[in-house]
C-alpha cells in the first residue's frame, strides 16, 4: 500500500524565514514585555484608582511602569490629574506624561494616552512608542492597559493582543454577571488568555471570598477556564479623598487596611511573574492565587483562613447567579 505523502511544515513554523530581522526583533521585544489589560463593567473611577495605585506600589519597588490609557473618554487617569505636569514627546512625536512628586528611590510612572481611539494601528503604535520610550528612559518593567469594556466587544484583535487580563468586579450580582460576559468574550476570542479577578467595594473578607468563589465556579463550569485571584480592596472613603488630593495611598495613607490590600495585589503581580501558568510553576501559582485575598495580612477576626477557603457559594446562590 502506497504511503501517503506527508505534508510540509505549517506556515507558522517557517514564517520566521520571511520576516525581516528588524520586525523579528520588535516582535520578540514586545513578547518579553509584560502587559496586563485591566477592565471592568463597573465604576471607571474604581478602575483608575486601582491602576494608579498599583502603578505607585510597583514604582515604590524601583520599577518603571507605563500606563496605556485606552479610555478615550478619560484621557488622564483620575488619580494623577494634579501630577500630570511633565509632558514629553518621543522621537515620532507621540506625547506621554511622567508622574511628578514620587519620592527619591521610586521608579517612574509614564502615561501614554490614546489619541486615535480604537484604530487598526493602535497596538502597533503602542509598541513603537514603547521602543522609543525605552531608548529615552530605559527598560520598562510592566505595562498596565486601561481597557474600556466596550473595546473588548468591539475589537477582537485587541483581545488577542493581551494575554494577561485583570477584571474588577464588586460582589453585587448584576455587576458580576456583566463582568462574566466580559470574561466569556475574552475566552471566546483568546482561549489561552490568563484572566484574574480583583474584587472591589468589599466591606469584609467574606464578601470577597464569596464573590471570587462564585465567579471562579461559574467560569470553570461554563467556560472551562480557571480564574485567578489577585485579591480585593475595601470600600473606603479614603478612595474619594485620595483622588481629590491627587495622591497615591502608598504616599498619603500608608499602612491603612486599604493600602495593605493594594500592596498585596501589587506583590502578587510582581512576585508571581515567574510562576505564571505558561512558565514552569503553574501549580504553585494557582495554589497561591486561590488564597490571595489573605496574602494582604487582613483576615477578619470572625473568619479563619480554613473557614474562608471553604466559604463557597451555596447551591441556592449558584442558581441565582
Amino acid at each position: 500500500m502506497q504511503e501517503k505523502k506527508k505534508l510540509g511544515r505549517g506556515i507558522e513554523e517557517i514564517s520566521h524565514h520571511f520576516i525581516s530581522s528588524e520586525t523579528k526583533e520588535k516582535i520578540e521585544k514586545s513578547e518579553k514585555r509584560r502587559s496586563i489589560s485591566i477592565c471592568t463593567s463597573g465604576s471607571t473611577m474604581q478602575k483608575d484608582f486601582l491602576i494608579s495605585n498599583l502603578s505607585s506600589e510597583i514604582a515604590a519597588k524601583k520599577k518603571r511602569v507605563v500606563i496605556f490609557n485606552q479610555d478615550i473618554q478619560q484621557q488622564e487617569i483620575s488619580l494623577f490629574q494634579k501630577s500630570l505636569k511633565h509632558e514629553f514627546s518621543e522621537e515620532d512625536g507621540n506625547k506621554f506624561y511622567r508622574v511628578n512628586g514620587l519620592p527619591e528611590g521610586f521608579g517612574d510612572i509614564l502615561i501614554v494616552t490614546s489619541n486615535n481611539g480604537y484604530s487598526d494601528g493602535e497596538k502597533d503604535k503602542n509598541i513603537t512608542v514603547l521602543d522609543n520610550i525605552e531608548k529615552q528612559w530605559g527598560r520598562v518593567d510592566i505595562i498596565f492597559v486601561n481597557t474600556p469594556s466596550e473595546l473588548i466587544a468591539k475589537d477582537e484583535r485587541w483581545v488577542r493582543a493581551y494575554r494577561e487580563n485583570i477584571i474588577i468586579t464588586s460582589p453585587e450580582e448584576k455587576e458580576m454577571m456583566r463582568n462574566y460576559s466580559i470574561i466569556k468574550k475574552i475566552c471566546e476570542i483568546n482561549p489561552y488568555s490568563l484572566i484574574g479577578l480583583v474584587v472591589n467595594k468589599v466591606n469584609k473578607v467574606s464578601e470577597a471570598v464569596r464573590a471570587f468563589n462564585k465567579m471562579a465556579e461559574i467560569t470553570s463550569k461554563y467556560l472551562s477556564k480557571q480564574l485567578l485571584s489577585f485579591g480585593f480592596f475595601y470600600d473606603d472613603l479614603i478612595i474619594i479623598r485620595s483622588i481629590l488630593e491627587g495622591s497615591a495611598l502608598v504616599l498619603s495613607y500608608p499602612d491603612t487596611k486599604l493600602q495593605k490590600c493594594l500592596r498585596g495585589i501589587s506583590e502578587i503581580i510582581v512576585n508571581e511573574e515567574n510562576n505564571l501558568p505558561y512558565n514552569n510553576n503553574s501549580n504553585s501559582f494557582f495554589d497561591k492565587t486561590t488564597i490571595s485575598p489573605f496574602r494582604t495580612g487582613i483576615v477578619e477576626n470572625n473568619l479563619s483562613l480554613e473557614e474562608a477557603l471553604e466559604f463557597g457559594p451555596s447551591k441556592g446562590e449558584e442558581r441565582q447567579f
